[in-house]
């Protein structure tokens, strides 16, 4: 069966340049702070306990300090270097363990006030993801006190945020060297700007060529544009709204986002002495110790069980998640809706549905658009009248914990390809069970139009698509990195996953995959570690001809894992290891590839037992 599926100081400007280069390449990157303190305050408030503690953990020059108020469980921090120099930058290693059995939504801010002031407008801190803020795609999170990041920790779970994280963007610092211009918060006043908060850094190439100040030392042209040209594009992805009026400028700082009383955010272009004095107190700093002061680094918590705002209806439900900030909603009775719950870009929304359904005949129960950030618990989304998805994600973050979807044609849809932000969801399940009329989980990645991946992460959960398949992937729209793990079980009718995509990853570890032809794959690297793979379908091997396989779809063998090998444009591997591996068909063969030869696709077993001899794809030293 077939299933388809520049003046006179312009000219100096090079001197300049020459300087910033020489001393950057044969001083500072050979130099370090000898007796450096700059202390990091991390200062963690969660609404769990009355229980406080102090922890103190301390390397060579850089000290962190956690204080917790009210949290039910442990911080700690790790990963300080021994010194820095300008230039530098770093992870702050952060661990939280969750001790509760709630789901906790934490909220990093930063303040630099301790900061010493030569030092406030070169040390930033930022979370390295892209995310979408006023319909603008952010390539990096800039974390002030007014600007934060926020993560997910689980009910008995330890999030480690250190520089080997690879699901959760970790915080960290840098220190510009070459201090060109940057955002800040604050207002014109009298005699001068008044600076309440340096927010990021404004970066550009500076070079001789393209790069001229006028005679009072003004910049006036860079990157081959004008200053106003290139604010104007600056803006377009700071993650503001609107565009900087680079007419409007005052005392040379030019509004981003400001009030009626022009309290906000500014930015400002150094000056050409600026910046020869900002490299010349760099190379000072160089040569001895330093005293940089002290940042606090704030995490704010929300129990999803604590302080939501209660709803008991359609209206008073989807008033309380309308807005595009910080949305915290528990549900005091089942609600029924006719409409969909739209969790709008740059929202985050905490949803306890306190054991209660939230049922809707919507084409979607609840959507997620670029840039939205949504976290559930506790609870059940059931479709009524055809609903066609449970959950509905484009370019989202969304959480999952300890919730049911059912009487939905397609459980969870990740369609990252039709955003227009260019944006990857990043979907997390503990704890749940998702049942699909077709498919439990269908999912179209980003394909080129993104360097990152659309990410999954199941965990101990339940994935079921009764009529089509568990874990559905398109081939056209790739980049997606699939993890299941910790006994889950994913179900599928023809299969339990149809993995079809290149430059993809799917691990499955310690689970369970059940199916027609369990696993299919044909494309992508694929990982099968200490997991229990069954096909149950009907044997039907592939046509004795490759040539009679479609593009589209896979040949539904009945086999426990099957490698489609006809997709020639790019490579396919699977790798199946461990003991406790476990892969068998009831009607068809274990492992299969086909067509065989070629070096584009292969299956390596480096453990496992198997229903059927697979000694052709045994590891040579295995």
């Amino acid at each position: 069966m077939m299933l388809k599926h520049s003046r006179e100081k312009n000219n100096s400007a090079g001197g300049l340049l020459g300087l910033l280069k020489v001393l950057q390449k044969k001083v500072l990157l050979r130099i370090v702070l000898v007796g450096l303190i700059l202390v990091l305050t991390l200062i963690l408030v969660f609404a769990f306990t009355i229980a406080w503690q102090t922890n103190i953990v301390q390397t060579g020059g850089l000290m962190f300090s956690a204080e917790t108020w009210n949290f039910s469980g442990e911080i700690s921090v790790s990963g300080q270097p021994d010194a820095i120099a300008p230039g530098d930058s770093g992870t702050i290693g952060i661990q939280l363990k969750n001790e509760s059995s709630n789901l906790v939504a934490a909220s990093v801010t930063v303040s630099k006030d301790g900061l010493n002031e030569f030092v406030r407008p070169r040390m930033y801190f930022y979370v390295d993801t892209t995310v979408a803020r006023n319909e603008e795609t952010l390539s990096r999170v800039y974390v002030s006190s007014k600007s934060s990041y926020t993560y997910v920790v689980f009910p008995y779970s330890d999030l480690q945020l250190n520089e080997d994280s690879d699901y959760y963007p970790v915080l960290k610092w840098e220190w510009v060297y070459d201090n060109l211009g940057y955002y800040v918060l604050g207002q014109p006043g009298t005699d001068s700007f008044q600076i309440d908060e340096y927010i990021r850094p404004i970066e550009y190439e500076y070079d001789p060529m393209s790069t001229s100040f006028d005679a009072d030392g003004n910049l006036i042209q860079l990157e081959g544009k004008s200053v106003s040209e290139f604010l104007q594009a600056f803006s377009q992805t700071d993650g503001y709204v609107g565009t900087i009026d680079t007419t409007a400028a005052q005392q040379g700082y030019y509004p981003v986002s400001v009030d009626a009383n022009n309290y906000g955010v500014w930015a400002y272009l150094c000056t050409y002495d600026e910046i020869q004095s900002g490299a010349t107190k760099d190379s000072e700093l160089g040569t001895g110790s330093a005293t940089l002061g002290s940042a606090s680094v704030v995490v704010t918590g929300w129990n999803s069980q604590e302080a939501g705002s209660p709803v008991y209806n359609e209206d008073t439900l989807l008033q309380a998640l309308s807005s595009p900030g910080f949305n915290h909603v528990t549900l005091s009775q089942d609600v029924t809706l006719t409409e969909s719950v739209l969790l709008k870009s740059g929202s985050q929304t905490m949803l306890d549905l306190n054991g209660h359904t939230i049922s809707s005949s919507a084409q979607s129960v609840i959507s997620a658009e670029e840039g939205a950030t949504v976290m559930i618990c506790d609870g059940d989304i059931v479709g009524q009248n055809g609903a066609e998805n449970g959950i509905y994600s484009v370019g989202s973050s969304v959480t999952l914990n300890n919730v049911n979807i059912r009487d939905v044609v397609e459980g969870i849809t990740v369609f990252d390809h039709k955003n227009s932000l260019g944006l990857d969801s990043s979907i997390h399940l503990v704890d749940c069970n998702v049942v699909g009329k077709l498919d439990g989980l269908w999912i179209y990645g980003n394909g080129s139009d993104s360097a990152k991946n659309t990410s999954v992460v199941i965990e101990h959960s339940t994935i079921e698509g009764s009529g089509y398949i568990g874990v559905l992937c398109n081939g056209t729209y790739f980049g997606t990195d699939i993890r299941i793990s910790e006994g889950s079980v994913i179900k599928g009718h023809y299969a339990a996953i149809y993995f079809p995509q290149r430059d993809s990853f799917l691990t499955v570890s310690d689970s369970t995959l059940e199916g027609g032809t369990a696993l299919a794959v044909k494309g992508g690297a694929v990982r099968v570690i200490d997991s229990v793979i069954i096909g149950i379908g009907e044997a039907n091997p592939p046509p004795a001809d490759p040539a009679n396989l479609s593009k589209s779809g896979f040949w539904d063998t009945g086999d426990g894992v099957y490698l489609e090998a006809n997709y020639t444009e790019w490579t396919t591997t699977i790798t199946i290891e461990g003991d406790n591996t476990n892969i068998s068909s009831a009607n068809g063969e274990a492992v299969r590839m086909y067509p065989t030869g070629g070096t584009h696709a292969s299956i390596v077993i480096y453990g496992g037992t198997y229903s059927s001899d697979v000694s052709e794809y045994w590891a040579a030293d295995s």
